[in-house]
């Protein structure tokens, strides 16, 4: 739907609608966006109209004396028939001066509306299945483009690729893929032997125990590493001490991995150095 808007702050919010009332125009919803206009980052207070605009934000500026913006299918900048896109939005200046700048960039090869990095405050979009949703895909989202079928994933998938991971998931879509993507252990520990009897993923292998707990610690399972501490005779407790500060020494420079660690220290009653 087409756009229409002023400088924010410029007027009123009730004297703009009351404007618009007047000249026959009725919006569906209002819109904050910055855009940068120059040197400057303009916000606006946009509304989203019904009907043809075009030449109605020349009108504005010229009546409130400010900064306008219009937007809208008259404003497509490129060859639609390229399957690859701007859309534009155009500024009009109090002196009747205008510039036009690309806001969206439309992909009809993946069905995705990315807002340019001339425009903060838009959201992104994409077309599945004739269903639109805002980007960045929450899990609520996933789960539904999942019922339409494998061919719909691979094309969030290639939006991902395309675009870039945080542009098109959510971080909380992220966070569960990074989840699935660790490797699942298994383990047996015999404290007699000081041996433990590992199964990550498919591989089975035998490790000291000192090694199983750096394997925990890789995969942050730290409620795990806490049990084969507090069950380890004192002898082997020393062992795995020196194994858990030789790690902490490794790690301490990523400060998330450093507080997770001298959370477990204080919680198995190991002083890190």
């Amino acid at each position: 739907m087409p756009w229409i808007g002023l400088r924010k702050g410029c007027v009123e919010e009730k004297d703009i609608e009351k404007y618009l009332m007047e000249n026959g125009i009725h919006y569906v919803r209002k819109i904050e966006l910055e855009v940068q206009v120059g040197d400057e980052w303009v916000p606006f207070l946009v509304f989203e109209v019904l009907g043809m605009i075009e030449g109605f934000a020349e009108e504005m500026s010229h009546t409130f004396n400010c900064l306008s913006l219009e937007s809208g299918p008259h404003l497509v900048l490129g060859e639609i028939s390229a399957k690859l896109w701007d859309e534009g939005a155009k500024i009009i200046f109090p002196d009747g001066s205008q510039r036009i700048i690309p806001i969206y960039t439309f992909d009809a090869f993946l069905d995705v509306r990315m807002p340019t990095n001339k425009v903060k405050g838009l959201k992104g979009q994409i077309i599945i299945a004739g269903n639109i949703f805002d980007l960045p895909l929450t899990l609520e989202d996933l789960a539904k483009i999942e019922k339409m079928g494998k061919k719909y994933i691979e094309k969030v998938e290639k939006a991902a690729s395309v675009y870039g991971v945080t542009k098109i998931l959510s971080s909380e879509v992220r966070e569960k893929l990074l989840e699935k993507e660790k490797k699942e252990i298994k383990y047996e520990v015999d404290y007699d032997a000081g041996l433990a009897i590992v199964m990550v993923g498919n591989k089975l292998q035998t490790v000291t125990i000192p090694r199983l707990v750096i394997l925990l610690a890789e995969e942050k399972m730290y409620e795990q590493i806490k049990e084969v501490y507090s069950s380890a005779p004192e002898p082997l407790k020393k062992k795995l001490k020196e194994s858990l500060l030789e790690y902490y020494e490794f790690k301490k420079a990523n400060r998330q991995e450093k507080e997770a660690l001298e959370k477990l220290f204080r919680d198995i009653g190991i002083a890190p150095n």
